[in-house]
């Protein structure tokens, strides 16, 4: 077994458990080992191309950087090389193999090429694109160069034959060249395989056993025909490239025998074997532990197989979960989902447990699936659990805001129903108020008029008492017997002067300015006479004694003597006023 390394070329027997040994002369990168026919091994060198026979090298040419060897169709005797600055070609004269020639008119580095059956050259250049190349016969030039304009650059891109067909991987999927409509065309089977969420690298290899390898983030493939349908059959090996550690563009599977492989990695190499890698393996994904972790750093564990009620804003809950898998190189990933906080799956993550801080109170369900490269888990694992409610939304506290409520809207009814009715009150007083200020200038209205009625009568009785006294005088005057007509007329003044009608007329309209007052007066001194009560009313009025000479029909004198005697019999002190006893009353 040979191992090419960017240490050099080392070998040992296959089945051998014995250290490799290192070829002496190959110190440096070597880029590729190519069998021909069994017969003859070249090693492909940093320093140039090396003949390898009994574990020791033969330099046969040094051009730098030999990429990889190609056989030329129906020309079993040359050999086209690639290399940093072009292709060049090998010769087998007399069974010995020597550097011919340089392929004049091409010097872009050729790690990736490959050769139609036309004879055309195409080499993939992941900077630059595809170039197309025509040779002339004798293989010493290019005749013709074109470069594949249905093609884009791709980065860790390459090109390779498979059954015939030429093949150009890269992020964007993998292309066929069509030879009638001469494009390249997109191929459905093998695009999916490196798709561009999953891609790394476009390297495509073939094996022996006319195998394609193919290789993603998370799977290698490899490409074999169905014997059945003679359509294409992919099978997947879940070795993530953070296992497979390989140089991306660079990756390399190499047939040992029957259907073991060697897989190259930047730490060394893996062995393996197709025929046992399982088919249709059912794998399950585990709750293993849901813990809790609480503000005070403790923590609980519980039961996954039991649904749990946990206290609200208790801590931390994480979840545990995983996939029996003892196979170290198959990358497992997990995807989960909390129903009633997060409404989608996570992304797919190599991580095997979640945690949650601060849920909401309700319930929630947990599921958590898995898959292994592409297969994913038979089941998907489900765990039910609730967080309380917090004790202010407790069943007993929400009673007590609704008794609070209720009290509060029962304070409120009944302070809006007093202010209501204070307001009610308020403006029914200040309707009565209104009525009682209506009443009341009506009142002084009438009242007025009824002092106006009061005046024009005390003055009509004042006017006609004045004139009767004055024709009396005159008559009186005039003769000192008078005669029997004098006496009759002087008669009938007296009459009139005393007429009581004119006092109840008086009388009636005093009691309506001051209602009342008579009735006091009365009660006070019921011994008062009609004269007397007479007079009261005059001082109630307010009168001089001279405005009440002419009503009483007796001189001013008379007038003040009968305020005497009625303050007299009023029993009335010397220094009180009778005026304003007769007011007070």
């Amino acid at each position: 077994v040979y191992i090419g390394t960017n240490q050099g070329l080392f070998y040992r027997k296959i089945n051998s458990k014995e250290p490799f040994q290192f070829i002496e002369g190959t110190a440096g990168q070597v880029w590729d080992l190519f069998n021909y026919n069994d017969e003859t091994l070249f090693c492909g060198h940093h320093m140039g191309t090396f003949l390898v026979e009994n574990n020791k090298v033969t330099l046969i040419d040094n051009d730098l950087g030999a990429w990889t060897f190609k056989t030329v169709p129906n020309r079993k005797n040359l050999l086209l090389k690639g290399n940093y600055k072009g292709l060049s070609i090998l010769e087998n004269t007399n069974d010995t193999w020597i550097y011919r020639n340089k392929i004049n008119g091409f010097n872009n580095s050729s790690r990736f090429f490959e050769i139609d059956s036309s004879l055309n050259v195409w080499v993939g250049h992941e900077y630059k694109g595809v170039f197309k190349l025509q040779l002339n016969d004798s293989l010493t030039r290019v005749i013709n160069q074109s470069m594949e304009p249905s093609l884009s650059i791709g980065k860790n891109s390459s090109i390779t034959k498979y059954k015939n067909d030429i093949l150009y991987a890269f992020e964007k999927g993998v292309y066929k060249y069509n030879k009638e409509r001469e494009t390249f065309e997109c191929d459905s089977i093998l695009s999916p395989i490196i798709s561009e969420d999953n891609y790394t690298s476009g390297k495509l290899i073939v094996d022996e056993k006319d195998r394609l390898w193919a290789f993603s983030r998370d799977n290698i493939y490899f490409i074999s025909n169905d014997h059945l349908t003679n359509l294409p059959k992919i099978d997947t090996i879940s070795i993530p490239s953070n296992y497979r550690k390989m140089i991306l563009g660079y990756e390399n599977i190499s047939l040992l025998n029957d259907d073991t492989y060697l897989l190259g990695t930047a730490n060394g190499y893996l062995t393996i074997d197709i025929s046992k890698i399982k088919k249709d393996k059912i794998f399950k994904v585990y709750l293993n532990m849901i813990t809790l972790k609480d503000k005070n750093d403790s923590i609980f564990y519980y039961n996954p197989k039991e649904k749990e009620e946990f206290e609200y804003n208790k801590g931390l809950l994480l979840f545990d979960y995983s996939v029996p898998n003892y196979d170290k190189y198959e990358d497992i990933k997990y995807q989960y989902i909390l129903d009633g906080h997060i409404n989608k799956w996570s992304d797919w993550a190599n991580e095997s447990k979640v945690q949650f801080e601060n849920l909401g109170f309700g319930n929630y369900i947990f599921k958590v699936k898995a898959k292994i490269g592409n297969t994913e888990t038979s089941n998907i694992e489900t765990y039910y659990f609730t967080i309380k409610r917090p004790w202010y939304l407790s069943n007993l506290a929400l009673l007590l805001y609704f008794l609070l409520l209720a009290m509060i809207g029962f304070v409120v009814h009944r302070a809006y129903k007093r202010h209501y009715h204070k307001k009610l009150k308020r403006k029914q007083l200040e309707s009565d108020q209104l009525i009682m200020q209506i009443k009341n200038e009506q009142l002084n209205n009438d009242i007025e008029s009824k002092n106006r009625e009061l005046t024009i009568s005390k003055m009509s009785i004042i006017k006609k008492n004045e004139l009767l006294n004055a024709i009396k005088k005159e008559l009186n005057d005039e003769d000192e017997k008078p005669s029997k007509n004098v006496k009759s007329v002087v008669k009938l003044i007296d009459k009139n002067l005393n007429n009581t009608k004119d006092w109840e007329f008086f009388v009636k309209a005093f009691n309506n300015t001051d209602k009342g007052f008579l009735d006091r007066l009365k009660v006070l001194h019921p011994d008062l006479t009609p004269n007397d009560l007479r007079f009261c009313v005059y001082l109630r009025m307010n009168l001089s004694s001279k405005e009440m000479a002419p009503l009483l029909n007796i001189s001013v004198k008379s007038v003040e003597t009968k305020r005497y005697r009625l303050r007299k019999r009023m029993n009335l002190e010397h220094e009180e006023s009778l005026v304003n006893y007769i007011m007070d009353i």
